[in-house]
């Protein structure tokens, strides 16, 4: 039990939830910003390419937010370390295959 959260059924609906998960490779290109002022010749256009791995929680034609915790205590569902990144940066993107949340016995 953890501070007493669990609620009877809560592991069960996480472990259901987590068995249809899908755990994803996304690379994509950071769009960034400069902060400070600069000279036009020292601006440098040289972007961040960047390897996320998480699920997939919400999605839209232009967008996908990525979350890479979740609080398994929780009902409703909680995540945490959300990542929001337009499609337009994505490079590549895959599933990983064989990645489930599994109770242990």
């Amino acid at each position: 039990m953890v501070s007493g959260r669990w609620k009877s059924g809560t592991l069960r609906h996480w472990i259901s939830f987590m068995d249809k998960v899908k755990l994803e490779y996304i690379l994509w290109k950071d769009p960034f910003s400069v902060d400070e002022w600069q000279s036009y010749d020292d601006i440098d256009l040289e972007q961040c390419t960047v390897v996320t791995y998480g699920q997939v929680i919400k999605e839209n034609d232009s967008t996908i937010a990525v979350a890479l915790n979740f609080d398994i205590s929780s009902n409703p569902k909680k995540v945490s370390c959300v990542m929001i990144i337009p499609k337009l940066c994505i490079i590549e993107r895959r599933v990983i295959e064989g990645v489930a949340y599994k109770e242990k016995t």
